[in-house]
C-alpha cells in the first residue's frame, strides 16, 4: 500500500480505494486492511519523504480509504495540496500553526480537525463530511474557504482571515455554534440552502458582502454586533427568529421577515431595508441611523416602529426617521414625526410639565401645526366679538372713548403685545368682565404657547 501510496503522490494522481459497493465511510470499520492507509506514511510523504516525477506536481489524493493512525502535521510546512475523498480518519486531523497548501475533505468522516493559526496558499474546501468540531481559530487562506454539505457540531473560525470568497452550503448543517466573531473576508460570504444554530459574527469584518443566496435557516440567535460590510448584508432570505445587528455598519442592511426579537441599537446603514409588518414583538432601535427606508410606508406606520423599538423615550429615534424625511422633501411627514416626539416626551414628565405640554400641544401642535393657533384665536374672537355685541361695556370716561368695536375689543383682549386702544376705554362689569379677563388669559397663554413652540422649532429641531 505504501509503493502504491508514493507512486499517486510523485505524479499528482488519485490513489482511489473504492470499491463501489460499500463505499460509505461511516462503515469504514468493516472495510478490508487493503483500504487502510498509515496516517505516518501519509505524513512521510507530505512532509518531503518523495520527489515529484518530472514535469509532475506531487500531492496527496486518496479516496475511500480508512486511515489509521493520526495525521498530526501542527507545526509542520507542506508543500503539496491534501485531497481526501471517502476516507474515514480514526483519529482528530491536526494541521495547526502549520503552513500548507491547499486542502480539500469531500464526504469524509473523522472526530474533528484542528487547523488553528495556520496559514493555507490556497483554498480550503470541506464538503459532506461529518465531523463533530471543526477549528478554524486564526487560520489565514489565501483563496476561498468553503463549507459544504455534511453535519458539523461546532464550528469555531473566530478571527479567520479568507482573502476571497466565504461560502457556508449548501445543504450545510451546523448544529451547535458557528464563532465566527473578528472574522475578515476580503471577497463575499454566501450562505445557500444551509441550516445553522447559534451564530456569532461579532465585530466581523466584509470587504464586499454578505448575503443570504438561498433560503437557509438559523435555529438559534444570529449575531452580528458590530460586523461591517462595504456593500450590503443581505439576510432577506434567511429564516431566523432572533438577530441582533447591534453597531452593524453596512451600505444597504436587508432584514429577514417573521423575527420576534430584533436589536438594531447603534447599527449605521445607508438603505434599510425589509422594514415591513408584522413588526418584531420585541424590538430595539436606539442609535440606529440610516439614510433611507425599504418599502415605503406611512408616517404611522413609522411611529408605531419607533415606539415599538423606543420602550423609554428617546429623541434619537424620532429625529433620524425625520431627518430622512427632510432630505426626501416630505417636511409634513418631517413635522408629524416630531410632533409624536414630544408627545412621547411628554408622557415622561411630571404633571406640571405635563400640563404645559398639552397646553402647547392643543394650541400649536408643540409649533409644528402653528397654525392651529390661528383657528383657537379665529374661534375666540368669533365668540368674544359676538358676546360683546350682545353685551357692550360702558365707558371708562364718559364722553371721552373711541367708537365700540366688539370685534376691536376681543382682538385687543387676545392680542397682549399690540394695544388698539380699546382695552383702556371701556370698563366691563360682572360677567362681561370675567369673559374680558378670560380673553386675556387665554391670549397669554396662546401666545406663550406659540412663542415656546416655534423656539423650539426653529433652535431645537
Amino acid at each position: 500500500m505504501e509503493d502504491r501510496l508514493r507512486a499517486a503522490f510523485v505524479s499528482g494522481e488519485l490513489l482511489d480505494l473504492r470499491s463501489g459497493d460499500d463505499d460509505d465511510p461511516r462503515q469504514a470499520s468493516t472495510w478490508p486492511a487493503s483500504r487502510q492507509v498509515s496516517a505516518a506514511s501519509m505524513m512521510a510523504l507530505l512532509l518531503g519523504g518523495a520527489q515529484a516525477e518530472p514535469g509532475q506536481v506531487a500531492m496527496l489524493r486518496l479516496a475511500g480509504a480508512r486511515v489509521t493512525g493520526q495525521l498530526d502535521l501542527d507545526g509542520a510546512e507542506l508543500n503539496h495540496r491534501l485531497e481526501l475523498v471517502g476516507c474515514a480518519l480514526d483519529e482528530p486531523l491536526l494541521i495547526s500553526e502549520a503552513r500548507t497548501r491547499s486542502i480539500a475533505l469531500s464526504g469524509c468522516v473523522l472526530p474533528g480537525m484542528t487547523a488553528a493559526r495556520s496559514r493555507i496558499d490556497g483554498g480550503l474546501t470541506i464538503s459532506g463530511c461529518d465531523l463533530p468540531e471543526l477549528d478554524l481559530r486564526g487560520t489565514a487562506v489565501s483563496d476561498d474557504l468553503t463549507l459544504e454539505g455534511g453535519t458539523l457540531k461546532e464550528l469555531d473560525a473566530a478571527t479567520v482571515q479568507v482573502q476571497r470568497h466565504l461560502t457556508l452550503g449548501p445543504g450545510l448543517t451546523i448544529e451547535g455554534t458557528t464563532l465566527l466573531n473578528y472574522a475578515a473576508v476580503g471577497g463575499q460570504v454566501r450562505v445557500t440552502e444551509a441550516t445553522l444554530g447559534v451564530v456569532e459574527m461579532h465585530r466581523a469584518r466584509f470587504d464586499t458582502d454578505l448575503f443570504v443566496a438561498r433560503p437557509s435557516k438559523c435555529t438559534g440567535k444570529l449575531s452580528l454586533m458590530g460586523a461591517s460590510a462595504v456593500g450590503r448584508i443581505d439576510l432577506e432570505l434567511l429564516e431566523v427568529s432572533e438577530l441582533g445587528c447591534e453597531e452593524v455598519q453596512a451600505g444597504v442592511l436587508h432584514l429577514p421577515g417573521g423575527v420576534t426579537h430584533l436589536v438594531l441599537d447603534s447599527a449605521r446603514v445607508g438603505v434599510l431595508r425589509g422594514v415591513l409588518r408584522p413588526y418584531p414583538r420585541q424590538l430595539s432601535i436606539n442609535g440606529l441611523t440610516y439614510e433611507a427606508i425599504e418599502p415605503s410606508a406611512r408616517t404611522r406606520d413609522r411611529l408605531e416602529w419607533i415606539r415599538l423599538g423606543s420602550h423609554r423615550y428617546r429623541s434619537q429615534p424620532y429625529e433620524q426617521l425625520a431627518a430622512m424625511y427632510k432630505r426626501d422633501g416630505h417636511d409634513v411627514d418631517a413635522r408629524t414625526v416630531l410632533l409624536a416626539k414630544q408627545r412621547h416626551r411628554r408622557r415622561m414628565l411630571q404633571w406640571p410639565g405635563r400640563l404645559l405640554g398639552y397646553l402647547q400641544d392643543a394650541s400649536a401642535g408643540y409649533g409644528y401645526r402653528s397654525w392651529w393657533a390661528g383657528l383657537w384665536l379665529a374661534a375666540f374672537l368669533a365668540a368674544g366679538t359676538t358676546y360683546f355685541q350682545q353685551s357692550p361695556p360702558p365707558p371708562l370716561k364718559p364722553g371721552e372713548h373711541p367708537d365700540f368695536s366688539a370685534f376691536a375689543y376681543t382682538l385687543d383682549l387676545l392680542l397682549p403685545m399690540v394695544d388698539l386702544g380699546q382695552t383702556g376705554a371701556w370698563n366691563p362689569h360682572g360677567g362681561a368682565q370675567a369673559v374680558a379677563y378670560a380673553l386675556l388669559m387665554l391670549g397669554w397663554l396662546l401666545t406663550l404657547s406659540v412663542a415656546t413652540g416655534v423656539t423650539r422649532v426653529l433652535f431645537r429641531d
